[in-house]
């Protein structure tokens, strides 16, 4: 219809009809502008968290990783010619530690700590315990086992909080290797083999090491012959699913040296739920 032969009345009518829905349309794209700006800023909040979020990752790990090297900086092995070793964090941080000593009469002191958990705290109580052995050994003249227990554990009685354990075993080897003395608590059992090729399996002692427990108590066992070779582990080992334990059992390694390579290699290329030690202790001669 010509907009001219409308008549007045009916013309206000439609213009009123088409102004409600310019008005209604107005509404909804302001409505959309507004919906637009806060999208456009809730974006930008998120972006400025995903910023932060990632520079506090950034710093946590990189606080980590220089704990990692403190942590693993105390690690000693003054048997290098003597030892195959084992040794992959879950994390970066590791609950686990090891280190081998050569006392000043020539004996072996091997120990491996496993912290309860991962991550800092365990982390924390493991540099607190290896940063007392190295005091402990730190003296000129020559001290005994028992010293080296008593001493140790006594201090670390201080600082374990109430609800906190530590699996261990301390072992020492004297330079003839006719005999075992240790202390263990919590861990697998280690294996010893002797030039005769007996296998003998040496169990935890006492129980895992609480702030309220008592010293240890020290297993001394002579040998029959001379030791040939010492297998020591973490659970990691025989409870991690990518290890083989029919292959790779300590018992079977302790037995047949040379399993550790194609070991290290399983280790190497898979990534863990828990932290994995190994220590193969040999005597050279």
């Amino acid at each position: 219809m010509d907009p001219k032969e409308m008549d007045p009345k009916e013309m206000e009518k439609l213009l009123r009809k088409y102004e409600k829905k310019f008005n209604r349309l107005d509404r909804i794209i302001k409505q959309s502008d507004k919906q637009q700006l806060q999208m456009y800023k809730l974006y930008n909040t998120i972006e400025e968290q995903k910023k932060e979020i990632e520079r506090l990752y950034k710093y946590t790990i990189d606080q980590q990783l220089i704990a990692k090297s403190k942590l693993e900086s105390l690690i000693v092995n003054d048997f290098e010619d003597q030892t195959d070793i084992i040794f992959k964090a879950s994390d970066v941080l590791s609950g686990d530690y090891y280190s081998i000593f050569k006392l000043k009469n020539g004996d072996a002191l091997i120990y491996l700590l496993d912290g309860q958990g991962h991550g800092v705290s365990p982390a924390l109580t493991i540099f607190a315990t290896a940063t007392n052995m190295l005091q402990i050994l730190n003296k000129d003249e020559a001290i005994s086992f028992e010293y080296i227990v008593r001493s140790l554990f006594s201090e670390v009685k201080k600082f374990l909080s109430n609800s906190e354990q530590i699996s261990y075993f301390l072992i020492h080897v004297p330079a003839d290797m006719k005999n075992i003395n240790y202390v263990g608590g919590g861990m697998y059992p280690f294996y010893v083999r002797m030039h005769n090729d007996e296998i003998i399996k040496f169990k935890a002692n006492n129980l895992p090491f609480l702030s309220f427990s008592d010293i240890p108590t020290i297993g001394k066992h002579p040998l029959d012959d001379r030791l040939k070779n010492l297998v020591l582990y973490t659970d990691g080992i025989v409870e991690e699913p990518d290890i083989d334990v029919s292959k790779y059992h300590p018992k079977k390694i302790v037995a047949n040296p040379s399993l550790i390579e194609s070991l290290k290699e399983v280790v190497a290329k898979s990534s863990f739920n828990d932290d994995v030690t190994l220590i193969h202790f040999y005597d050279k001669n």
